[in-house]
């Protein structure tokens, strides 16, 4: 087989004994005569089920393989089973029965303690897994009274089935849990508001009756740099007429630049002394300045008001056909590509303000979670004294748009504050709240969960702080918790150590 690359893993699981038989590592065994183990890579889950092995007797081993990254089954690769003690046996599978699921079978010829090692081979990966000191029965008496004495140990067995089968079908996911770094967190809330530098006001620069340029002038709509977006006209308006305005202003300048030409020649036959031509040099220059000024946002019956940026209308302050003043708003121009983050830090938390530094948000209208470090964020300033009703002092953030989150919509916000070390953590999708408790399912076996009880310390919108009901090396089911609950409620699963 053509491999792109390997990589290979080995993981041993020991197992000797009575009492390691029911451990989580080895999934407690359901009956006298079935037993279950699962063990995980970086990349697979190998979840395998199998009899008591005896000698002379026929056995297959119901083994499934499932890719973490997305939690659903290998659909191709070669298995070696080998079975390595006294003697050596070895049998190769070229590929699953059923998506996920291979069926290898051996036939013991020695009794003893062996090592059993299941080598998945794909075009990506070989990893190889191994089950250490499992024993070979000599016949079933020998079988059956061990098994009896395991009895006698059994430390519990049952909990939540939920068969690979089922996980496969849907959005499921398994994490490890571990130590790792956390920070305090305040829950408040907040606003989304434009950058400074990123909005432009449109004003009238003088007065007129609006007339939109365009049908679609309305807020979000996006516009491009020297667009035309309103027309002020002037007609059959007295005072600050724009029409009259333009008039005058281009007799002036028709005036000032027939002197200039007149006096260019005069100067030169000295009919006129050098200082009168450089006078009326200077006049014209002022008129062909306010000439090209007026010109440049003039259209017959009317100024022009162009788009000072490519953006995105914010906000439309007046209706067609409203006379306006100059200096009166029009409309807002948003850039859209930074925003400011505004969040109301409560009052018990002021002495905290200088341990911020990051914060995630929680957007209403699609209850997203964005962490602004991955928005470029950064802290700009927090508030030195409170607002009027002494509750509260507002802290700043500047991040990039995503393109998603809208200038003045209100928001939910994480401020993260001190940092914690060697918190247990875990993904906030694995919890699940039932009357103001919380619990967490914990994956006991391949297809077998328990549900416990924990203690959240605090939440930061995408992960929580766990203080209780969880340890490092749980595996903790963090997509498609609520349909382990689901089949906890159900009478009708079918019991661990089914028959695929």
């Amino acid at each position: 087989m053509k491999k792109l690359f390997a990589i290979i893993a080995l993981l041993s699981l020991v197992l000797a004994g009575c009492q390691d038989r029911s451990t989580q590592a080895a999934a407690d065994s359901q009956d006298n005569e079935s037993l279950s183990y699962t063990i995980f890579s970086e990349d697979l889950e190998l979840f395998v089920e199998f009899p008591t092995l005896i000698v002379g007797e026929s056995t297959t081993f119901i083994t499934h393989f499932t890719k973490l990254g997305d939690y659903k089954p290998l659909q191709e690769g070669e298995l070696t089973l080998s079975l390595t003690g006294p003697s050596t046996q070895s049998i190769v599978v070229e590929g699953p029965v059923r998506p996920g699921i291979f069926e290898p079978t051996i036939i013991p010829g020695t009794p003893g303690i062996f090592n059993l090692s299941f080598t998945i081979e794909t075009e990506t990966l070989i990893v190889e897994f191994i089950i250490e000191d499992l024993e070979v029965f000599a016949d079933d008496e020998a079988a059956v009274a061990y098994a009896a004495e395991c009895a006698d140990h059994d430390q519990g067995g049952g909990g939540i089935s939920f068969l690979k089968e089922q996980a496969w079908k849907i959005d499921f996911e398994t994490q490890p849990v571990e130590a790792s770094n956390f920070q305090e967190i305040i829950k408040t809330t907040g606003k989304i508001l434009p950058a400074q530098g990123d909005e432009y006001i449109i004003t009238a620069r003088h007065g007129g009756i609006v007339v939109f340029r365009k049908y679609n002038i309305f807020s979000g709509n996006k516009v491009r740099k020297g667009e035309s977006l309103f027309n002020l006209s002037a007609s059959g308006l007295v005072d600050d007429n724009i029409k009259e305005q333009y008039l005058q202003t281009l007799a002036k300048y028709e005036k000032s630049k027939a002197n200039y030409t007149r006096n260019k020649s005069l100067v030169k036959d000295q009919l006129i002394t050098e200082s009168e031509f450089l006078e009326s040099k200077y006049e014209f220059e002022i008129d062909s300045n306010a000439y090209q000024v007026i010109l440049k946002n003039y259209l017959e019956g009317g100024a022009e008001i162009r788009s000072p940026e490519t953006g995105f209308i914010q906000r439309v302050y007046v209706s067609e056909g409203e006379f306006v003043e100059q200096g009166q708003p029009l409309a807002s121009i948003s850039l859209n590509q930074n925003l400011i983050i505004e969040a109301d830090v409560p009052q018990q938390y002021f002495h905290k303000l200088g341990f911020i530094t990051s914060a995630n948000i929680e957007t209403p209208y699609d209850n997203k979670i964005y962490d602004i470090d991955k928005l470029n964020g950064r802290l700009i300033s927090y508030g030195r004294n409170t607002d009027p009703s002494g509750l509260y002092t507002p802290i700043y953030f500047q991040i990039k748009n995503p393109g998603k989150l809208i200038p003045g919509s209100f928001i939910e916000v994480f401020l993260k504050a001190k940092p914690v070390r060697d918190a247990i953590v875990i993904p906030r999708t694995a919890i699940i709240e039932e009357f103001g408790n919380y619990y967490v399912y914990i994956q006991t076996g391949g297809e077998t969960y328990e549900k416990s009880e924990v203690t959240i310390a605090n939440d930061d919108g995408i992960h929580v702080m766990i203080r209780e009901g969880l340890h490092e090396d749980d595996r903790v089911v963090t997509k498609g918790a609520y349909r382990i609950k689901l089949a906890s409620m159900s009478s009708d699963l079918p019991s661990h150590g089914h028959v695929h």
